[in-house]
């Protein structure tokens, strides 16, 4: 066990070293072209092809981080959330691969995205193995256990898919208002699973999981914002997807929908551009002059404002949550890492 909580950065890296190999030995499972294509994916080989040290990179593995540190300190409690912290990543792995090609974001983690380098066709199929791969890997897991996880990891994929079809189905219009986004936003994320399945597995009780879960649920959405706020505010395409791409997509997210349901003669332009046509795209002025509409009408303001007072619900669901003290250290360590806007945070799968 640690003398004390370690870094994001230094619990980044430890959860590399403790759950790559596993999750290389899942990846194993996969014949070319897909085998290559998760390699890429999980970020061992770059963009031509090349080798690539893990623990020198530290690649993004969130979903394992929320398992492993849900579980407890480093020690007894990471070994046994070893395997469903890799079920974890590889079910956020597939997930992702569709979510960029469902919105047409051309880049995760400043390198072209899956969908992008190898084609849509093959990307679907990625997507479908590595979840299914996941699947597989409860069944590692004691029995009883295995159950739980499998009802839990199937209700979560069941309920993110049943989020994007509901964000798909008000794209092309504005008819959706800020509350009904925000229902998809808690819909869309995984976190309450990837949190509670760590807790389950390390002998938690069914209190302590479902403060993991609820602590989980209160994460993902503050995360959904500071991703809509990074979007548009910050260009760099080094972020989680490619700058403005929602507000290219013409997506309704959670600050357009604000903004067109206080509609005023600043949005006049917005509402235009997400009513009307959506076969041209638009291009880099527009779309900087779209944005800076939405800082004329309010919108950014009042985005900052959910960002804070989701934060802040996290830190409160965070209390209940954590098996001690090194991991509740720890756990704010990174959580802090994830949603404090405008910084960048590098993490991901």
């Amino acid at each position: 066990m640690p003398a004390g909580p370690r870094s994001a950065k230094q619990v980044r890296r430890a959860v590399v070293a403790h759950v790559d190999g596993a999750l290389r030995e899942a990846v194993g499972q996969l014949a070319e072209p897909l085998h290559a294509m998760a390699e890429y994916h999980f970020g061992w080989v770059d963009d031509n092809g090349g080798s690539v040290d893990p623990l020198a990179v530290a690649p993004r593995r969130r979903a394992a981080t929320l398992a492993l540190l849900s579980a407890g300190s480093e020690g007894t409690a990471w070994q046994q959330a070893r395997n469903v912290a890799v079920a974890n990543t590889l079910t956020a792995g597939g997930m992702f691969v569709h979510d960029d090609l469902v919105d047409g974001d051309r880049v995760r983690y400043g390198r072209p995205t899956i969908w992008q380098k190898y084609g849509m066709p093959v990307a679907v199929h990625l997507g479908t193995a590595l979840v299914t791969l996941a699947l597989r890997q409860l069944d590692h897991e004691p029995s009883e256990i295995a159950c739980r996880l499998r009802e839990g990891m199937t209700t979560c994929v069941t309920t993110i898919c049943q989020g994007q079809a509901a964000e798909a189905a008000i794209e092309g219009g504005h008819t959706a208002t800020w509350t009904q986004v925000l229902k998809i936003y808690e819909a869309k994320t995984a976190a309450g699973y990837f949190l509670s399945s760590g807790a389950l597995v390390a002998g938690a009780t069914d209190e302590r999981a479902r403060a993991c879960y609820d602590l989980g649920q209160s994460f993902g959405v503050a995360l959904q914002l500071v991703n809509d706020f990074e979007s548009l505010w910050k260009d760099s395409a080094s972020g989680l997807k490619d700058p403005m791409s929602d507000l290219r997509q013409r997506k309704m997210t959670a600050v357009v929908a604000f903004a067109l349901e206080h509609r005023g003669p600043q949005v006049a332009e917005l509402a235009d551009f997400y009513s009307g046509d959506n076969s041209g795209e638009a291009d880099v002025d527009q779309l900087r002059r779209l944005r800076g509409l939405l800082e004329v009408c309010g919108a950014k303001a009042w985005l900052e404002e959910q960002i804070a007072t989701r934060t802040k619900v996290m830190y409160q669901n965070l209390r209940r949550a954590a098996a001690d003290a090194v991991s509740a250290a720890e756990l704010t360590g990174v959580l802090s890492d994830l949603v404090a806007p405008p910084k960048r945070s590098s993490w991901g799968l």
